[in-house]
């Protein structure tokens, strides 16, 4: 009898055990993913400067000048001169080839101050030089650091200047460079700070 009666008193309890378990199992499905960010670029390591290069339109004959140098706080300052001489009118710096590993990333975000104009972010999808970049706009604010967050959706494939036809969407994980552009049809000098760039991830 005593068998019984323990077995009965311990029915209810596991099914309450297994109720209380199916609970917290659905609360956790209605938590949302947390997004976190993945560095790409860290500019507070001068060993990052180093790496990237300069490419203007003196390629072609123009006669625009920059540099990504070291600057203040922590950032690096994308810095030149546009020049309209000779059909120019471009500056460009470009981080080295890397793999970058952004599964189930959405976009990017950069930390950046400058002159209010219309720069590039730019990304590469193979090893060549001059080939394809899907191009993203953004515009900075002069006296403030801004977090600035592109969606991969908004780059557009361009070749040499002309956004091209139909090409589908980027595919963050065939991302092997980074660079940044000036192309804004302005002549005068530029610049633009920079701090990080980081993939946005859930």
């Amino acid at each position: 009898m005593s068998a019984r009666v323990g077995g009965s008193a311990a029915y209810p309890a596991a099914r309450i055990v297994a109720s209380l378990g199916c609970i917290i199992a659905l609360l956790l499905t209605m938590v949302p993913a947390v997004s976190e960010s993945q560095v790409l670029a860290d500019f507070s390591d001068p060993r990052e400067i180093a790496a990237w290069r300069a490419l203007h339109d003196t390629v072609m004959g123009g006669r625009s000048d920059g540099a990504l140098v070291a600057g203040e706080d922590g950032a690096a300052l994308f810095t030149g001169t546009i020049s309209l001489e000779n059909n120019g009118g471009f500056a460009s710096v470009r981080g080295p080839i890397r793999r970058y590993p952004l599964q189930g990333c959405h976009g990017v975000t950069i930390e950046v101050r400058g002159d209010p104009r219309r720069f590039q972010l730019r990304f590469r999808t193979d090893d060549r030089f001059d080939g394809v970049a899907w191009r993203a706009f953004f515009e900075p604010a002069a006296d403030e650091w801004q977090r600035i967050s592109l969606p991969f959706q908004v780059f557009v494939p361009v070749f040499r200047g002309r956004v091209l036809g139909p090409e589908g969407q980027l595919e963050p994980l065939r991302i092997t460079r980074l660079g940044l552009m000036l192309a804004d049809g302005k002549a005068g000098p530029y610049r633009l700070e920079i701090r990080r760039i980081s993939a946005d991830c859930s």
